[in-house]
Parts: C-alpha cells; structure tokens; sequence
C-alpha cells in the first residue's frame, strides 16, 4: 500500500488494472454472453491494462530508488514486496497440481516439477510452464499465463540503478529517458513492421517484451521526475495527452502512445481528486494479478457449472478475490516493513560533463540523488 501524506489514487488504479487483467482472461478461458463487459474489454482489454502497469511501476520504482538508502535497501525492499506472493502462489499450484495430474505420484514430483518451480521463481516461466499430466487436454498450455510480465519487471528493477548511474555520471536523466523512450518505440515499430510484412506474429510477441515495453517505463520514470510541475499543469498535460492518444489511435503514430498514456495514468493517479481509500483493507492488486490465472484454468479445465457459463464465470471470480485478500494477509503484508521517509531536504539535481553540483555525502542521503528540489514539506514514502 502507499503510504503518502498527501492522498493519491495509485491503489486503487491498481486494483482496477488488475481486475480488467482477470476480467480479459475470464471472458477469454470461461466463454460466455458477457455483454456490456466483453463491449467494455474490447476497448479497454488486458494488454493495455499491462500497459499501465508498467508506466506506475516506472514511476514508482524510480522512486523507492531514489528513496533507498543504499542498493541493499533496494533490493530489499523489490524482494519484499514481489516474491512472497510468487512463491505462495507457484507453490500453491504445485501443490494443486498434485491432486488433479493424471499420473502418478512419481512422475509427478519429478524433475519437470522441481524445473517448473525453479525456472518460475527465477522468472523463466517460458522454459516450463506446465506441470506433468496436469490439465494436458485443455487448449491452454500454460499453467499461468499472466506470470510472463514479471521477467520484464525484474529487468527493470535491474536497469533503474544503472540508468540512475548513467544520469549522475554521464547525461542528464531527462535527456537519457527521451533516448531510451525513442529507441524502445524503434524497437517495437520495427517488430511489428517485420510481423505484417513477414506475416509471422512471433515478431509482435517480441516487440511486447522488455525493450518494447521500455517506453512506458521510462515516461513513468519521466513524470515521477518532473512530478511537481506536472501536478501544477496537471490539466495542461492531460489535454495533450488525449490529442497524443487520438493522433496515435487515429493516424498510427504510435510513438506518441506510450507517453500519452502514461500522461493519463499519472494523472489519475496523483493528480486527480482522491478517489477513497480503496486499499483501507488491504492492497489485494498484486496478489490478485499472480493468482488469478491457474484459478479460472482451473474451472475451465475441470468442466465446472458447464451449462450456467455466467454463474461460473461469478465462482470463478469470487475465488480469485478471496485467495487474493488471504494473500495480503497471510503472506504479503506480514513480509513488508516501514518505509523509512526522507527529510525535509533539497536535493540538487547533478549535471553531466565538468558541471557537478556539490552534492551531500552519500551515508546522510538518498543515493539518487539527480531528482529534482523536493517541496519541503513533501512526505513521499517510497512504494509499494
């Protein structure tokens, strides 16, 4: 959950992301008459929710960064906050395999079994996916298909204190985001360019991972750096944005996609009118992204309530919330800490080349140091 002084919506925008991830994977693995649902997941479907996720978690990560004492605070803090629930809920499946596998003991709790839970807490679930006779007639070969996001997460955990590196040593960070930004959009306007004309639609599965997906990072990454005078011409910023998504929805200039939504995004985010305080019972957004799919496989796999699709798909549903709600509060919250704050410092932003300003000593402050001045009162504890 975050924990701001000043009220922003992030949990809840999270919370909705992720329900329009497990609503998009419903429809798709429990067919049935959806109406007005299926309308609104045409327009607005998982992949663009998994969009979004990336553009808070870039401007969320770079801000634990920022916040973190030293790199070991950081990691710890990534590792308190990702692995619990992945390793609750890939255990939990295992465990669940054993009891629907069509074979035996033995070959079940055999090498493809230790090799799905090893290549999945590294995150390879691409190396093995399925587990031995467990669901092996179903048209889905996968046993949680929403798990391929977390690979990309974990590399931009890993990029986000060498970009920082890179912008105290080399190259002002706004000017090194803009040149990621533009090279991951040449990235993926080149994959899909090679799936339409080559006709292989292997090319646009590439184009969505990491170096596709960096854009939407980085225009996080961005706005969290320019955070207050994006909340002072919020509404500014918000119009152009929906000019950016119109032009790129209607001209196919996609190069303006990623950032305009992340406009949105942030916007709602932390600019908007607090929403509530969605999260008052817990921060079930994580926990339910991981889970839900071998959920729903489930009661598709196993014929459950075939002749009330719409009845299933409710079950369904109400399963992976409650297994979503005992995550958070057996397993998620019990691993996460206090987040230490920052004080009421100004923090310089450092320029590249022979121009550094004379910054604090690094045990007193924050090591990243190139953020631009905090307001003095600001309370901004890092996430999530």
């Amino acid at each position: 959950m975050l924990d701001y002084k000043r009220q922003n919506n992030f949990d809840a925008v999270r919370l909705f992301l992720a329900m329009t991830v497990v609503l998009g994977h419903l429809t798709w693995m429990l067919p049935g008459n959806y109406g007005p649902l299926q309308i609104a997941l045409n327009h607005f479907d998982g992949a663009k929710a998994v969009d979004c996720f990336f553009v808070i978690s870039g401007f969320l990560i770079f801000r634990s960064f920022r916040r973190s004492k030293s790199h070991a605070d950081y990691w710890s803090n990534r590792i308190r906050r990702i692995y619990p629930a992945l390793v609750a809920v890939i255990v939990a499946t295992v465990i669940w395999g054993a009891f629907v596998t069509t074979t035996s003991p033995k070959e079940y709790f055999s090498s493809p079994t230790l090799g799905y839970l090893i290549y999945n807490l590294l995150f390879m679930s691409f190396r093995q996916n399925s587990l031995p006779g467990v669901f092996e007639n179903s048209q889905i070969h996968f046993l949680n298909g929403a798990l391929w996001t977390l690979k990309i997460e974990a590399m931009f955990y890993i990029s986000v204190p060498l970009i920082v590196f890179f912008a105290r040593k080399f190259l002002r960070f706004e000017i090194l985001a803009v040149i990621l930004y533009l090279l991951s959009v040449i990235f993926k306007m080149t994959l899909h360019h090679m799936a339409v004309t080559k006709q292989l639609p292997v090319y646009d599965n590439w184009g969505s991972q990491l170096p596709g997906q960096l854009s939407f990072f980085m225009a996080g990454g961005l706005l969290e750096y320019c955070s207050e005078t994006f909340r002072r011409h919020a509404s500014v910023y918000l119009g152009l944005a929906v000019l950016g998504l119109a032009v790129s929805n209607w001209l196919g200039a996609y190069a303006l996609y990623p950032i305009s939504l992340a406009i949105v995004v942030i916007y709602v985010c932390d600019a908007l009118p607090y929403l509530g305080n969605i999260s008052r019972y817990g921060d079930f957004s994580y926990g339910l992204y991981v889970s839900h799919f071998p959920i729903i496989l489930s009661f598709a796999a196993l014929s459950v309530l075939p002749g009330n699709p719409i009845l299933r798909a409710v079950i369904a549903l109400l399963a992976c919330l409650i297994y979503a709600v005992l995550s958070w509060h057996l397993i998620e919250k019990r691993w996460l800490r206090p987040r230490n704050r920052l004080s009421p410092v100004t923090l310089r932003p450092r320029l590249a080349g022979n121009e550094p300003h004379p910054l604090p000593a690094a045990a007193s402050y924050p090591m990243a140091t190139w953020q631009q001045p905090l307001a003095p009162n600001a309370d901004r504890s890092l996430v999530p």
